[in-house]
């Protein structure tokens, strides 16, 4: 995929609020969001909020994200880059 944007319609975090889902035995750390194969990812705008895990898990093959605009509330850490196949992480973003 290439492209891909998960934003607020007003451009304000506080307006787009995004509940993690709750820890189980199956995902004690769940993430709100997860993200593969992606070019050009863009997250701004929204509030993640009570996830037990990662807000954002970055996973194999996210190239170019760009993270803005971000309320990081209550989560148990932030982003994670996920080491790709080929050993490297998610390169030529933006936070």
């Amino acid at each position: 995929l290439q492209d891909v944007v998960i934003r607020s319609k007003t451009g304000r975090a506080a307006d787009v609020v995004l509940l993690g889902p709750p820890a189980t035995s199956a995902a004690p750390q769940p993430a709100a969001i997860v993200a593969r194969g992606t070019t050009r990812l863009t997250i701004r705008d929204l509030t993640i909020q009570s996830t037990p895990g990662y807000a954002i898990v970055l996973g194999d093959g996210v190239q170019q994200p760009r993270l803005s605009g971000l309320r990081i509330v209550d989560n148990g850490q932030f982003v994670q880059s996920v080491r790709h196949a080929n050993g490297g992480g998610a390169s030529g973003g933006l936070v």
